[in-house]
């Protein structure tokens, strides 16, 4: 398969790149997390990068022309997600994003007109409330419930890992209504939805516990109803997987070139480390564990960008490998820096956050694992 970038999608990477390295680069990005580690500051990212960011296209990319977007696939979300992990960036893009895709497809053309051209100018933000403490990332996690209520529902429950939820203008609540998936569209002002923020190993995101005690939600605020909801929910999941597992794969390419880079200038017995064998050979592993992440990332965008028969499967790998490809790279770097890389001063330590935390976030490797184990089984029994 040709993983070669257009020149669109090639001026798209250059033109992100330049602009996080310009106004907010990884010194900017520890002064935020310092700064909410420090004295409790609420926002997690600078909302002017998003605005510049904004008028780039990376908010328009997943909204339909008709309501102000680029219509553009998975495939593009995901380059612009590798960028924001070869940064550690904080924001709203994958969530914003994953929200915007779940607000196009639903049959609802009131709440795409109102919903969809504020996303994609970036005026307003939204993410994805799923997941539920100590419960598996995917449907059978699920335990909010939703009941009717008047002309109405109250939703109640936890959430877990919301991204960026305090800063959010709606946050797509998945929960049960009768016993059944259903997503909710929910105002973040809605009385009863607490948002508190949580401190998670990744300092570089805003990760927060969304709690809805008994919100009261009008009816136009059921985006998805449970005849369509497990098939959006599951979609849903696979573009999270996707992007996240680009972000990995960002932090990867970063954590190479600062590897690389350390082993020409540290000087060890009158030579660069870089000239002993033992550091090529770690080198040469990071190398591979990039390179077999990056295909399996791209290939799974692509296939769900398709809707191809092997979609589902093509994402279980990618996110499996790639979570454990670039935490053992981060390792090794971690390793290849020595005592230096140790330090709170020094940058690597943002990145192996990073890398340790998309581990978890949508789905951890076992998870996926054994949805590859299933699917290899229903394929000997139709053998």
């Amino acid at each position: 398969m040709d993983f070669t970038l257009s020149m669109e999608q090639r001026l798209l990477v250059d033109s992100s790149r330049r602009l996080l390295a310009d106004i907010s680069p990884v010194g900017a990005v520890r002064r935020l997390a310092t700064a909410a580690s420090l004295d409790g500051a609420d926002g997690g990212y600078d909302p002017q990068v998003w605005q510049r960011g904004s008028a780039l296209g990376w908010a328009a990319l997943p909204v339909p022309e008709e309501h102000g977007g680029l219509g553009q696939d998975l495939v593009d979300v995901a380059l612009i997600a590798q960028e924001h992990g070869r940064a550690v960036q904080p924001g709203p893009l994958l969530s914003n994003a994953l929200v915007a895709f779940a607000v196009a497809e639903c049959p609802r053309p009131d709440l795409r007109a109102a919903v969809l051209p504020a996303l994609a100018a970036g005026e307003e933000t939204a993410t994805w409330a799923f997941a539920e403490p100590r419960q598996p990332w995917d449907a059978t996690g699920i335990a909010a419930r939703a009941a009717a209520d008047g002309d109405g529902f109250r939703l109640t429950g936890v959430k877990t890992a919301v991204q960026d939820a305090g800063t959010a203008r709606w946050l797509l609540v998945t929960a049960r209504l009768d016993g059944r998936l259903a997503q909710f569209l929910v105002s973040r002002d809605t009385p009863g939805l607490t948002v508190r923020r949580q401190q998670t190993i990744d300092i570089t995101r805003r990760l927060d516990e969304v709690r809805l005690t008994d919100a009261r939600v009008p009816a136009t605020a059921l985006l998805t109803e449970p005849a369509g909801a497990e098939a959006s929910v599951a979609a849903l999941l696979r573009r999270g997987a996707v992007l996240i597992s680009a972000d990995s794969v960002g932090v990867g390419e970063r954590l190479l070139e600062m590897s690389v880079g350390y082993a020409k200038l540290r000087v060890q017995f009158g030579r660069p480390i870089g000239s002993f064998q033992a550091i090529k050979h770690k080198c040469a592993n990071m190398r591979m564990w990039l390179q077999t992440s990056k295909a399996a990332t791209y290939y799974a965008a692509m296939a769900v960008a398709a809707n191809t028969a092997d979609a589902a499967e093509a994402v279980s790998i990618a996110k499996a490998h790639a979570s454990e490809a670039i935490a053992a790279l981060a390792g090794e770097a971690l390793q290849l820096h020595g005592g230096i890389g140790f330090t709170w001063e020094h940058d690597l330590h943002l990145y192996l956050r990073r890398a340790k935390a998309n581990q978890v976030l949508f789905g951890a490797p076992s998870l996926h694992y054994e949805y590859l184990a299933a699917e290899l089984a229903h394929r000997a029994r139709q053998a």
